[in-house]
């Protein structure tokens, strides 16, 4: 559980980068008016949300194995680089057995980017109220 929380705190931290990012570029600082300034936070929370939310789907792919083969050729082609003693001689299947056992949780991407995102819209309808 601890660690649980240890994750969401810096993806936490990592949204609020993206956010400041996205806030700075926007000029967000510098606003007077209560419109740019509603506009300026749902884009800088939403940016940070959505980004968050799709490196969890990017995960949940890896985790499903759509990436397998690309790391597998990889390893392959720059293998050939090596002597022949220390190539490695593991096939496809053992390499996917290897890496199926190496899951990454994305629960906290999905929680972080929603939260960071249901801000984003909040301020949207703040924007059109």
């Amino acid at each position: 559980m601890k660690i649980r929380l240890i994750k969401i705190a810096v993806l936490a931290a990592v949204g609020a980068a993206i956010f400041l990012c996205a806030a700075l570029i926007r000029g967000l600082f510098g606003m007077t008016e209560y419109r740019d300034i509603m506009r300026g936070l749902c884009d800088g929370f939403s940016v940070a949300g959505l980004i968050l939310l799709l490196v969890g789907l990017i995960v949940v792919c890896s985790n499903g194995g759509a990436y397998d083969i690309m790391g597998f050729a990889t390893k392959k082609f720059f293998s050939v680089f090596r002597r022949a003693e220390k190539r490695s001689r593991e096939t496809y299947a053992e390499y996917r057995e290897r890496k199926g056992a190496n899951k990454r949780t994305f629960v906290e991407f999905f929680i972080v980017g929603g939260v960071y995102f249901a801000a984003g819209m909040a301020f949207l309808i703040a924007y059109y109220a």
